[in-house]
């Protein structure tokens, strides 16, 4: 297992094996700013993406014992937000935010692609921000990558990048209500798209999700998640055959699942050993598939003993009574 975490402005990378004799912390980047991603191409080769100090996106190639940094970036640019990295097919993509001018709360969406010999540019979509910059959701599938996020704090909508012809599509409009939403997360399983994100009412946050179809026009389904509170960064995993949403409230991990993909859903849970442990989000990535299993982040305990909370045996969770209240919500697609 592999580990990478940002201390200060460095970026280290453990190693970490059944032999605790083998296990190291190697130091990858230093002059670290902020934001920095990762992908696994193989266990032999990683790819990490930061922005430095000096303000230049670097991109990092660790193969084998070798570790190479490129810079991206001709001249400085402003801070970036919510950097992701993929790769696909040998290809790689770089996803990020960036603020137009830094007197407004209008934002660029960008992506950069290269294909082994030439580096593609594009800028996604120009957002606005109310309350807070959102995070976007970026899966890669086979022949596309799928794009959620915020048009506005209102608004989430849907692109996708076709590999095949090199472009994004225009904007599907996925929720649009009148009070402002916070986070996202994404799924697609399937035929199915799934959503999970906060969303105010009368002045307190709950935890929302959708499911959506494409096929033949857009199905949707909507489901309130959570009491209603000051619950964040809701996360969606599926995990033997069960669709889990956990998110975290009052410094604890909450979650509740569905058995049917997202039809129906059972009682909340609060996870006990959340309450006396410091817990991190992390994301997970791994190169060898699993069946019954996709799952891109989870709440866990800190390193060096990682174990993830929130899914899997409820027989450590406290069941939480859901309160139920009458709540209209128009949809408007």
């Amino acid at each position: 297992m592999i580990l990478v975490r940002k201390v200060k402005s460095e970026i280290l990378m453990d190693r970490l094996g059944g032999d605790k004799d083998t296990n190291r912390t190697e130091v990858i980047a230093s002059n670290i700013l902020e934001e920095y991603d990762v992908t696994i191409v193989n266990p032999n080769k990683i790819y990490i993406v930061y922005q430095n100090k000096d303000m230049h996106l670097i991109l990092v190639t660790i193969k084998d014992s070798k570790i190479e940094e490129i810079q991206l970036t001709v001249d400085p640019i402003l801070e970036v937000f919510d950097l992701n990295i993929l790769t696909n097919n040998n290809t790689i993509h770089i996803v990020y935010q960036t603020r137009i001018s830094v007197d407004e709360q209008k934002y660029y969406i960008n992506h950069h692609y290269y294909d082994g010999n030439k580096w593609f540019n594009y800028t996604i979509d120009e957002i606005t921000a109310q309350r807070a910059l959102n995070p976007f959701k970026l899966i890669g599938l086979d022949d596309k990558l799928l794009l959620s996020y915020y048009k506005s704090s209102f608004t989430i909508e849907l692109k996708e990048f076709s590999f095949s012809k090199l472009e994004w599509s225009d904007g599907i409009k996925l929720v649009d209500t009148p009070t402002e939403k916070l986070f996202l997360d994404m799924l697609k399983i399937d035929e199915y798209v799934h959503l999970s994100y906060c969303q105010f009412i009368d002045g307190n946050l709950v935890v929302k999700y959708e499911r959506l179809s494409f096929a033949g026009g857009i199905e949707q389904n909507t489901e309130i998640i959570s009491n209603e509170g000051s619950p964040s960064y809701p996360t969606i995993i599926f995990y033997e055959d069960k669709l889990w949403i956990t998110w975290v409230e009052s410094n604890k991990v909450l979650s509740r699942y569905s058995g049917d993909r997202g039809q129906s859903w059972e009682s909340v849970y609060m996870w006990n050993s959340s309450r006396s442990i410091d817990f991190l989000r992390y994301k997970y990535l791994t190169i060898i598939p699993e069946k019954d299993v996709i799952l891109n982040h989870s709440f866990g305990k800190v390193s060096p003993d990682i174990e993830f909370i929130g899914f899997g045996s409820t027989a450590n969770a406290l069941e939480i009574p859901l309160k139920k209240k009458k709540f209209t919500n128009p949809i408007r697609i």
